[in-house]
């Protein structure tokens, strides 16, 4: 019995063809070797077909172009013009030098309609310091974001003093629709309220240039402030304190909004959250000398 095997396979961009002979015969009936398979018409067409063995090979297959995907971008012209100049603080003469980005809110109601919200005016919120002094206390000044006239400049509040080159958060910390603003002062954190006045002082690590961050880490609708290594809710009370980083260069954190409850971000190379944090657990492994990065979670 002698059975013909002709396989193919697919190999781009061409069709491999191939043919086999197989003896299922005894060894004394075996095919002699100039036994040779049928012969196939010259002609005949390939394909899955065992005919098309000696058949040409299909052309390659080629893809339809389609319209390019890469574009050159517009280059258009950039000519900002200026609408005011804010270089000089009329309350608190001298405190006019300013390091740390500015923060833009509605502080007070413009238009007289009995609510702060975005039909009003925003402001503008930053800290400033005298001379060269940038790592002494300085002011928090607040302007009109229509004209750049002073609003209000704060030296103290409390018997606390801002740092003339930290930075500012401005937002709702009770859920009031009141705006509160946010920081870094000699052994702590600040909070004003919308005219610059004292709302309430959190003790924890300070630092010269700290930029304090605001979230609602919980999901409680009510805001948290971030600052270094520690969180401080709206009312000024800690609630937990990293064991190691300040609010400095050398140690930044935020809030992250990757779904409900946030998350905090930190960078330092010694950051872990503290053995006694009740509502907090690390998201990603930490240790005292080998972290740099942290990602902590409220539990």
């Amino acid at each position: 019995m002698r059975l013909w095997i002709w396989s193919a396979a697919l190999v781009a961009p061409s069709t491999l063809l191939a043919c086999n002979e197989y003896d299922f015969a005894s060894t004394a009936d075996a095919v002699s070797a100039d036994t040779q398979p049928p012969t196939i018409p010259e002609g005949t067409p390939s394909g899955p077909d065992p005919q098309g063995c000696n058949g040409p090979a299909p052309a390659a297959y080629v893809p339809p172009q389609t319209a390019p995907c890469e574009r050159d971008p517009a280059i258009g012209g950039f000519d900002p013009v200026t609408e005011w100049v804010w270089n000089h603080n009329p309350i608190h003469r001298g405190y006019d030098q300013i390091m740390s980005t500015p923060a833009v809110a509605n502080l007070n109601d413009d238009n007289g309609d009995g609510r702060v919200d975005e039909d009003d005016v925003p402001d503008v919120v930053f800290t400033a310091y005298a001379g060269d002094a940038y790592g002494s206390a300085g002011v928090v000044v607040a302007v009109s974001g229509d004209d750049g006239q002073t609003l209000w400049s704060t030296v103290d509040a409390g018997g606390f003093k801002p740092m003339g080159a930290g930075g500012v958060a401005v937002a709702d910390l009770d859920g009031t629709g009141r705006m509160r603003v946010v920081v870094p002062a000699s052994g702590g954190l600040l909070c004003l309220d919308a005219t610059g006045a004292f709302e309430w002082f959190a003790a924890v690590p300070p630092s010269i240039w700290g930029m304090p961050a605001i979230g609602d880490l919980e999901g409680d609708g009510l805001a948290d402030i971030v600052f270094g290594a520690a969180v401080v809710d709206g009312t000024g009370t800690v609630r937990w304190q990293s064991a190691a980083g300040t609010g400095g260069s050398t140690f930044h954190s935020f809030p992250v909004d990757l779904g409900s409850p946030w998350r905090i971000a930190a960078r330092h190379p010694r950051v872990r959250p503290p053995s006694n944090c009740t509502h907090c657990t690390p998201a990603t492994p930490s240790s005292s000398t080998a972290t740099t990065r942290d990602v902590w979670t409220p539990a």
